[in-house]
């Protein structure tokens, strides 16, 4: 049985045909993404460029209070979703991600009036729990739109980078930036978070409207 044409998302690489991947519908119940314990789950170069004129998937994300968000309804214009691993430093193995998502939080709203005057709105994701995102958002002093993906949707449908570490499933830090609901580029692999919004501003300025009247 074929699937409808809008249960699809097209997928863009250089010249060659696309590839069409089926988005689950609502009967279809969302699993964690399968990864080894502890390793993560990388995205090729050509994968990431794939990325590249999907569309957003319609889902339902919580913020920190237990209201619920649709996506599409967030996703006008110009929005950098950035995803983090919400992991607690003294979990972290040693890898500094728990100081890594410090470093990241930081420097958006650090950036916050330079996105503000490009027309950008800012969006973090997690798979955090309500109230780790809440001690997140206290911690940091965060102003912009947080928001928690605990079932990792995001990773499922777009084939996002994910970790497990004791079987919880995190994600990998990346930058999805889109127009409209389509991804106009994504940062992957952000390697120095503090570095990366000033990168996604830098592609902004590049390639982007300009600055908002």
């Amino acid at each position: 049985m074929s699937l409808p044409a809008r249960s699809m998302i097209h997928l863009r690489s250089g010249n060659r045909r696309p590839r069409l991947r089926a988005v689950a519908g609502p009967e279809v119940v969302l699993r964690r993404p399968s990864v080894e314990c502890h390793t993560p789950r990388r995205l090729s170069e050509s994968s990431t460029a794939d990325l590249a004129g999907v569309e957003m998937p319609n889902v339902l994300l919580q913020s920190f209070d237990g209201k619920s968000h649709e996506i599409a309804v967030l996703s006008f214009s110009w929005v950098v979703y950035y995803f983090y691993s919400g992991i607690d430093a003294e979990h972290s193995e040693g890898r500094v991600d728990g100081a890594q998502d410090a470093a990241l939080h930081r420097s958006y709203s650090d950036e916050k009036e330079s996105f503000a005057a490009l027309g950008v709105r800012v969006i973090g994701i997690s798979s955090q729990s309500e109230a780790e995102q809440l001690e997140t958002i206290r911690a940091h002093r965060l102003v912009h739109r947080m928001l928690i993906d605990p079932a990792c949707q995001y990773a499922r449908l777009l084939n996002l980078p994910v970790f497990e570490v004791d079987g919880r499933t995190y994600y990998q830090r990346l930058a999805l930036l889109t127009c409209d609901r389509r991804v106009a580029h994504a940062f992957f692999p952000v390697e120095a978070a503090s570095r990366n919004p000033s990168q996604v501003l830098t592609w902004m300025r590049v390639h982007g409207p300009g600055p908002s009247a």
